[in-house]
């Protein structure tokens, strides 16, 4: 698989069981040969380096939900993120562990091969996951799943979803097919 697909979410995911529940989930995966990267580092390489409109549209997306009300992702941040930003490259500063900020999602579980990353606002809760699976050492190859799983408290969560699901896709799928082509997973 050299460029991202969407897949159902694994079964080997910790978020499989809450994906029943949930109002959307989506998965995309690629393979990579990166099967002893910390998966941590994975998901920093894979936010370091994102397209020009996406960054656009994350700054548009902050003055929309302020004017609504809802956290911007400065706010979800709060100046705790395990990132230092310099430029568009990201270092992680510590060692993650559970309870600790990533960019801006609260990281709730961290394994080897999963990291789950998590925002709860009053209009819906995320999570997403990192997960690396079908380990291959034969072949040197596993696959790399972006997962979502995403519940909506309120009339407002639905319709943000409404418009921020279709531009979403298309940014997990760019994102995982530019990392793959840097070598970056």
């Amino acid at each position: 698989m050299t460029k991202a697909t969407i897949q159902k979410i694994p079964t080997e995911s910790l978020l499989f069981k809450p994906a029943q529940q949930a109002y959307i989930t989506d998965c995309f995966s690629i393979q990579s040969s990166h099967l002893d990267l910390p998966i941590e580092e994975i998901y920093a390489r894979l936010m370091s380096k994102t397209p020009k409109w996406f960054d656009i549209l994350m700054k548009l997306r902050d003055r929309i939900v302020i004017i609504l009300g809802l956290k911007s992702t400065q706010d979800m941040a709060a100046g705790n993120s395990l990132f230092a930003q310099t430029g568009k490259q990201f270092t992680l500063k510590n060692t993650t562990k559970p309870s600790k900020i990533m960019d801006f999602f609260e990281i709730i579980a961290l394994s080897e091969n999963e990291i789950i990353l998590s925002i709860k606002d009053s209009h819906l809760d995320m999570q997403t996951s990192l997960l690396r699976h079908k380990i291959n050492r034969t072949n040197n190859t596993c696959q790399i799943s972006f997962n979502d799983v995403i519940t909506t408290h309120n009339v407002l969560g639905k319709i943000y979803l409404f418009f921020i699901m279709p531009i979403h896709k298309i940014i997990v799928k760019k994102t995982l097919n530019d990392a793959k082509q840097r070598g970056h997973i």
